[in-house]
């Protein structure tokens, strides 16, 4: 099935929580719990205020143990967090990885479920991030065996996914689409209407 997953904000923001939870009763299954700034005790904090059944669809990209603590769905391997990833990678839990040019996208395995290339458009949340591939070179690229699955990452919109379908990819991931959306919850849901198509 095609993936469709949403990634946090940086920083906390007022209504944050509120706005994830009518996201969680609207079908998001794959959050990706992203605060590079965040203390471990701010997560934990942020992480109480979910309710239990919807914590095993959140990946965490940072304080890996906090994982097992809350039973989440799994944890995420970013540049600045790889040596505490690579310390926990045997955790029976599932396993991310963010990917940048098709050199390092060829060395993803079966270690990790799936894999973010990007930026695949320009990006929506961070305005410096502009489009880093040729769309039919994506194309031949994911065309190959793989040994993982790829999610397309980089100013994802309604608009766009049906581009990275063409493209191969297994699904999408978007932040500043839904987050800096006047309605997030109606934005999420034309997002996760492709997960049928």
């Amino acid at each position: 099935m095609f993936k469709t997953i949403l990634i946090s904000q940086p920083l906390y923001f007022k209504e944050e929580t509120k706005i994830l939870l009518s996201l969680f009763e609207a079908n998001l299954q794959y959050f990706h719990l992203r605060k590079p700034e965040s203390s471990r005790d701010d997560l934990k904090q942020f992480l109480e205020s979910i309710p239990v059944e919807y914590r095993n669809r959140i990946v965490l990209h940072s304080h890996y143990s906090l994982a097992l603590d809350y039973n989440l769905r799994g944890i995420h391997c970013t540049a600045n967090n790889r040596d505490e990833f690579y310390e926990l990678e045997h955790l029976p839990i599932q396993k991310s990885i963010s990917v940048h040019g098709f050199c390092e996208a060829g060395m993803v395995d079966e270690t990790y479920d799936y894999a973010f290339l990007s930026p695949i458009f320009n990006s929506i949340s961070k305005k410096d991030h502009h489009q880093a591939y040729q769309h039919d070179a994506l194309q031949q690229f994911l065309a190959r065996l793989r040994r993982s699955s790829f999610i397309a990452l980089g100013g994802i919109s309604p608009e766009n996914i049906p581009q990275c379908k063409q493209m191969g990819f297994e699904g999408v991931a978007t932040i500043g689409s839904v987050w800096e959306s006047p309605n997030p919850l109606e934005q999420w849901k034309r997002i996760e209407a492709f997960q049928e198509l």
